[in-house]
């Protein structure tokens, strides 16, 4: 079972990763730090400092700048860095501490495992484990990781299908990301529900990650992730039990994020595109040599270290 490495004192703000396995919370967590590296060059008034703690996270940048994606997160733990962050203008200086926690995608299972082999299959004592209770339903704010990639989608042209991540478990069999989250929400809410000494939530994001290897095809669906009512139509059509718990919530009070790396693609000889892998057998990022940075979701991802500010300062 997952244990902190580190204590959270009293008056810090937890801010936890969720999200499946494969969704994409590493590397989210990678960009996050790129962003905050981009703001303090571009903005004199930003400055940002992560102590890495447990997580080593500050590795993820660095291998993204190398056209690397980062290992996957190692089960059994909680892996936690705190993230400065500080704003200084006239009149006004902000500075929030966020510890940020992260846990790896077979951990959460602990919010989901009841139902893994059977709809009727319940383990009594699942809801009293320490990283439901301590660390993902004691936290307050969330940023869940939304692989829009992974959804049932219909109208991606066939020779694009095989560059589409399709998430399946051990047997092979199809896991549905939306019903994944909409288990760990409702595991969350439920739990807040009932014990009233748990901080209620200030604050959840939902980065909408891999979101590049579907957009010019949604958009073209009138369904632009850029835009609020885009994804409100994306999500309610293929992520419904995840946005109901998310409007039984209060979706005035979530913030969503596309968010992507981008991928070299290449055409294979039956003509269908697929990913280029590198000699690792891992995907090869797309590097802006200029910049010396991956081609990522830059201004999404500033906007969300501002809404972290915002949210938890």
């Amino acid at each position: 079972m997952p244990k902190s490495l580190i204590k959270t004192t009293s008056k810090e703000k937890r801010v936890i990763f969720v999200g499946a396995k494969r969704s994409g919370k590493t590397t989210a967590l990678g960009l996050l730090s790129l962003a905050c590296d981009l703001l303090s060059q571009q903005d004199k008034a930003f400055s940002h400092y992560i102590d890495e703690k447990t997580s080593g996270i500050c590795q993820v940048p660095s291998d993204l700048c190398q056209g690397l994606f980062p290992e996957e997160t190692p089960s059994g733990f909680v892996y936690e860095a705190q993230m400065h962050i500080r704003e200084k203008r006239p009149f006004r200086e902000r500075n929030v501490t966020v510890p940020v926690c992260e846990t790896a995608g077979e951990d959460m299972e602990v919010l989901t495992g009841p139902y893994q082999d059977s709809i009727y299959h319940q383990k009594p004592d699942w809801q009293s484990s320490d990283i439901l209770n301590k660390y993902i339903c004691d936290s307050h704010g969330y940023i869940m990781a939304l692989p829009v990639s992974a959804a049932n989608i219909p109208w991606v042209p066939d020779e694009f299908k095989d560059s589409i991540d399709e998430p399946v478990d051990e047997q092979g069999r199809y896991v549905d990301p939306d019903l994944v989250l909409k288990r760990i929400l409702s595991a969350i809410f439920r739990y807040k529900s009932r014990n009233r000494t748990s901080p209620p939530v200030e604050g959840l994001a939902v980065l909408l990650t891999k979101s590049d290897k579907i957009m010019h095809f949604s958009k073209g669906h009138g369904m632009d992730l850029n835009t609020p009512d885009g994804q409100q139509k994306f999500l309610n059509m293929y992520f419904r039990q995840t946005m109901s718990v998310l409007k039984f919530y209060g979706l005035e009070k979530v913030k969503f994020f596309p968010f992507f790396v981008e991928v070299e693609k290449i055409r294979g000889p039956d003509n269908k595109i697929i990913i280029h892998k590198n000699n690792m057998g891992k995907p090869q990022i797309v590097i802006d040599h200029e910049n010396n940075l991956p081609v990522f979701s830059k201004t999404t991802a500033g906007e969300a270290i501002h809404w972290i500010l915002e949210t938890f300062g």
